[in-house]
C-alpha cells in the first residue's frame, strides 16, 4: 500500500503512530507506554545525521502489521545504511535493525533509542542488568544529573491499565534523564557513555540490534471508543507573571521597531559582554542603544575568566554610570559552570562596581550544567541557565512536547538554588553553541547553526506561550527569550514584519501585573492556551497545534479553532 508520513497503526490493544520509519506515541488507553522508538547515527559532536527511507512497505491485518524498509544515514563523509522491520503482533512490538558503514567516520553513537514520555516521573521500574541481576529502581521525579539505570538487558513497569515489559539486544543500554535539555522524556540507548568517544567507524562495521516490547493489558481494561472532546478547563490557581524581558543584538532600531518592541512593556534587555574575546565598543553601545530606545533597563551577562587584575582592567573601559544595570550575572567563559573559586575571585570585583543591584552565576549551557555541578548559592543572589527545544529532536511536534519541561526543570532548579529566585537566560528556539563538540564550527558556521526559518512561523508562536505558561507555573523569577529583531527575533525590520510570537508578548504586556490562572487542555499536543486575570476580568490566548479545525468547550462555550490558528479573548 502507499505510504505517507505518518499514520496509526495497532496491535491488540496497543495503538501508535508510525512516522518516517520510527514509532511514536505507543498508547494503551489514557496510557502513554512509550514516546519514541527510533535509531540513529549520532557523529563526533553529537548530531544526529538525517535518516532518508527507501522501499517502503507495511502489511496490515486483523493481528497487527509488519513494517520493513531501507534507510540511509548520510551526509558529507558518512554513509550508514540499514535494513530494518517492526513487527506487531498481539500486544507485542519487535524491532529490530542491521546496518553497515560503507565509509570511514568517527561516532558518538549509533542504534536504537527508546523515549519514555514524563509522566513516568516516580513509577516503580524493575530493571535486569547484562550480568544476570535484578534492580528495584524508579523513574526520576526530580531531574537526575546522571544516568538512573545502567547496563540494561530488560525493563518491566506497570502503568494503570497495564504492565510494560522491555528487552534489548544487541547492545548494553542505559537510561538517562533528558528533562536536563528540556525533551519531555527519559531516554533509553545504546553505548554507555562511560565509553571512550567519539569512537573511528571503518568501511563493512555493523550493527545488529533488536528490542521486543509487550504490553500485558489488565483484567477489565476496556480500550476507549468515544470520540475525545477537546476542553479546556480553568482552575481555581493563580500565579504571578515573571519578568519577561528579550535579547537585544547589535542592530539600530528604526522607528517602527522602537515603538513596536515599546509596545511590549518589557522588563529588560539582555546585553552580553564577553571579556574573553576582543572587545566590541561599537556592538556593544549599540545593544545598550536599544534598551534605551525602548525604555528598558539591561540584564548584564559579563562572560570571562577567574583573573582580578585582567576583570579590573576590563571594567574600566566602560562609564558604568551612565547604564541603566537591572542584574548581572557572571558567567565563567572557561568553564561551563561558575565554580566557587571562579565567583571568591570574580564577585568582589563586580558587586564593587554594581553595589546595589542582583548578581547572579550559574551557567551559560543547559540545566544539565548546573544540575552536575551546583554553583555555591550563598555567594549569589540568583541561579541561571539557558535553554532551547531542540537538543535532541527538530520535528514540531517534538518541539511542542518540551514546553512541559519547564516546570519539571524548574521544580528541581529551585531545589538546587537552595529557593533563590532561578532565571532562564536566554530562550531560543535552536541552541546558540554546542558544549560538548569536539569540533570547531567557523563563526559564520555557528552563526547560521542558531537560525531556524520556523522563528517566523506559528510553532514559535505556540511553543513560547506553552512555555510560558509552563513556566509561570513553575515559578521562574525572570525569563529572556529571542531577540529584538532579525531572523532570531520578533520582527523583521527591513520589511516591517511582526512574527507570530510578537502577538504573544504583546498579548502578555497588554496585561502585564496581572496573574496567570492554571488552566488544562485536554490535549495539550493538539492545543493548549494561557489565561490571564487583571483587575476582575479575564483574558486568553488558545491555540491548535494541528492542520485540523478543532472545537473547544472553554468557558461554558464551544468555539473553533481553525488549523495553526492562535485566538485571543478579552
Amino acid at each position: 500500500m502507499e505510504m505517507t508520513d505518518f499514520m496509526e497503526i495497532s496491535t491488540g490493544d496497543l495503538r501508535m503512530e508510525y512516522e518516517n520509519g520510527f514509532l511514536r506515541y505507543l498508547q494503551l488507553g489514557a496510557d502513554e507506554v512509550l514516546r519514541k522508538v527510533y535509531f540513529a547515527v549520532r557523529d563526533a559532536n553529537w548530531g544526529t545525521v538525517p535518516l532518508q527511507i527507501r522501499n517502503e512497505k507495511l502489511k496490515i491485518d486483523n493481528s497487527g502489521f509488519e513494517v520493513s524498509y531501507e534507510a540511509f544515514s548520510q551526509h558529507e563523509i558518512i554513509d550508514f545504511q540499514w535494513q530494518c522491520k517492526i513487527i506487531g503482533k498481539d500486544n507485542t512490538v519487535r524491532f529490530d535493525i542491521l546496518g553497515r558503514s560503507y565509509s570511514s567516520f568517527l561516532a558518538n553513537r549509533i542504534g536504537f533509542c527508546v523515549l519514555h514520555p514524563r509522566e513516568c516521573a516516580g513509577l516503580p521500574v524493575t530493571i535486569g542488568h547484562t550480568d544476570g541481576t535484578l534492580s528495584m529502581n524508579a523513574f526520576p521525579e526530580m531531574i537526575s544529573p546522571h544516568q538512573p539505570f545502567k547496563a540494561i538487558k530488560t525493563m518491566a513497569w506497570e502503568l494503570a491499565s497495564a504492565r510494560i515489559f522491555l528487552d534489548f539486544n544487541g547492545a548494553v543500554f542505559e537510561t538517562e534523564d533528558q528533562r536536563n535539555w528540556l525533551d519531555a522524556s527519559y531516554k533509553t540507548y545504546c553505548t554507555p557513555l562511560e565509553l571512550p568517544f567519539p569512537v573511528q567507524i571503518e568501511p563493512g562495521h555493523e550493527v545488529r540490534q533488536s528490542i521486543v516490547l509487550r504490553v500485558d493489558a489488565k483484567t477489565g481494561f476496556e480500550q476507549a471508543v468515544h470520540p475525545r472532546k477537546h476542553r479546556f478547563s480553568v482552575l481555581e490557581d493563580t500565579y504571578p507573571l515573571p519578568c519577561l524581558g528579550l535579547e537585544s543584538n547589535a542592530v539600530t532600531l528604526n522607528d517602527w521597531s522602537m515603538n513596536k518592541l515599546r509596545s511590549l512593556d518589557l522588563a529588560h534587555l539582555r546585553v552580553t559582554v564577553n571579556y574573553l574575546e576582543e572587545f566590541g565598543q561599537a556592538a556593544f553601545e549599540q545593544a545598550v542603544a536599544q534598551a534605551t530606545a525602548i525604555g528598558v533597563p539591561i540584564s548584564l551577562v559579563l562572560v570571562t575568566g577567574a583573573d582580578s587584575d585582567a576583570l579590573q582592567k576590563q571594567f574600566s573601559v566602560v562609564d558604568w554610570k551612565g547604564i541603566e544595570v537591572k542584574e548581572v550575572t557572571v558567567i565563567d567563559g572557561r568553564h561551563k559552570t561558575t565554580g566557587t573559586a571562579f565567583l571568591n575571585t570574580v564577585l568582589p570585583i563586580v558587586r564593587s562596581v554594581f553595589n546595589d543591584i542582583t548578581i547572579g552565576g550559574g551557567t551559560d549551557y543547559y540545566f544539565t550544567e548546573i544540575n552536575r555541578e551546583p554553583p555555591h548559592m550563598d555567594l549569589l543572589d540568583f541561579c541561571s541557565f539557558s535553554a532551547n527545544p531542540q537538543v535532541h529532536a527538530f520535528d514540531d511536534r517534538s518541539i511542542s512536547e518540551t514546553a512541559a519541561t519547564f516546570y519539571d526543570m524548574l521544580q528541581s532548579g529551585k531545589v538546587l538554588s537552595r529557593e533563590k529566585p532561578v532565571h532562564i537566560s536566554p530562550i531560543t528556539l535552536r541552541p546558540r553553541a554546542n558544549p560538548d563538540a569536539t569540533e570547531t564550527l567557523s563563526p559564520e558556521e555557528q552563526l547560521e547553526s542558531r537560525v531556524d526559518a520556523r522563528q517566523q512561523a506559528p510553532l514559535c508562536a505556540y511553543w513560547t506561550l506553552a512555555s510560558i505558561k509552563q513556566l509561570v507555573r513553575g515559578g521562574v523569577a525572570s525569563a529572556t527569550f529571542f531577540q529584538t529583531i532579525g531572523r532570531e527575533g520578533l520582527l523583521s525590520q527591513q520589511g516591517r514584519r511582526a512574527f507570530p510570537v510578537f502577538k504573544i508578548f504583546e498579548f502578555l504586556g497588554k496585561h502585564k501585573g496581572g496573574r496567570m490562572l492554571d488552566a488544562v487542555s485536554s490535549s495539550p499536543l493538539e492545543f493548549d492556551g494561557l489565561v490571564l486575570e487583571k483587575k476582575g476580568k479575564r483574558y486568553a490566548a488558545l491555540f491548535n497545534l494541528t492542520d485540523k479545525m478543532i472545537d473547544v468547550h472553554f468557558m461554558g462555550q464551544l468555539t473553533t479553532l481553525d488549523p495553526g490558528e492562535i485566538k485571543f479573548w478579552g
